[in-house]
């Protein structure tokens, strides 16, 4: 819990005993309009004393707000992923992947959900939320956690997504994560579902791969997927992701 958690806390706390307070004062005191601005100052100056040392905070996460896109755009576009893989490489799963997401988070395997719990007690894996130029849905075989490292690749993979679409038509087109750390069990199970899903140990057991199942388009999904594209694959040239494109997704393996 972070310090502008606990403040939030205690404003609402505040507020709480503030609003009780309120509804005395309200049929109490012979003064109800009087009684109400009385409240409402006090509420206001103790909100203002508890959340003024946190005001960057608070700006900050107001302004990723404000940046958000909307779960839908209305009569958009699904373009799917699948139109990329003829043109985007594969890097090999086995011989890239795999002992890449080993390596990188020494061995760092999420087999059960205690062992999640545990990587998220001692930060080895965080929250993941949706964020500019990203949503993610319901996850149905997998949680959304990632490294701390895996993370901040993916919000940077939104930020820039979106930056490349600034002056455009689609400036608030986004992509759909579709899928994020997932433990055995929940490998098993997908793979009952679906036979083509990983054998043996998953990267998206170790908290480093996502896979980006389409883009939400305004106006042209082949915009959104051309902007997509650049953006992998400058990634990609800079040495931070591999790239899995499948039938239904990219897989992305983040690597640093």
């Amino acid at each position: 819990m972070t310090k502008l958690d606990l403040f939030l806390i205690l404003t609402v706390i505040s507020c709480t005993f503030l609003s009780g307070a309120l509804v005395v004062m309200f049929f109490k005191h012979k003064d109800r309009v009087k009684a109400l601005a009385i409240s409402l100052i006090c509420i206001l100056g103790i909100s203002a004393v508890i959340l003024y040392p946190e005001r960057a905070r608070v700006k900050k996460r107001l302004n990723v707000v404000s940046q958000h896109v909307p779960i839908r755009i209305f009569n958009s576009h699904h373009c799917s992923c699948s139109s990329l893989k003829p043109v985007i490489s594969k890097d090999s799963y086995p011989g890239k992947h795999r002992p890449m997401a080993i390596k990188t988070t020494r061995n760092g395997y999420v087999k059960t959900a205690g062992i999640r719990g545990k990587f998220l007690r001692n930060k080895k894996l965080v929250p993941v939320t949706e964020n500019e130029g990203f949503w993610i849905p319901y996850l149905s075989h997998s949680t959304k956690h990632l490294t701390p490292t895996a993370n901040k690749r993916l919000i940077e993979l939104g930020r820039r997504f979106r930056s490349s679409l600034k002056q455009t038509e689609n400036k608030k087109d986004y992509f759909v994560v579709s899928s994020i750390t997932r433990t055995q069990a929940q490998q098993d199970d997908l793979r009952k579902r679906d036979p083509g899903a990983t054998k043996g140990k998953s990267t998206h057991s170790f908290g480093v791969s996502f896979d980006i199942s389409e883009v939400r388009s305004k106006d042209s999904c082949k915009k959104g997927m051309d902007a997509l594209k650049k953006i992998l694959l400058e990634m990609r040239k800079e040495g931070k992701i591999l790239l899995c494109p499948e039938n239904d997704c990219i897989h992305i393996t983040v690597i640093k």
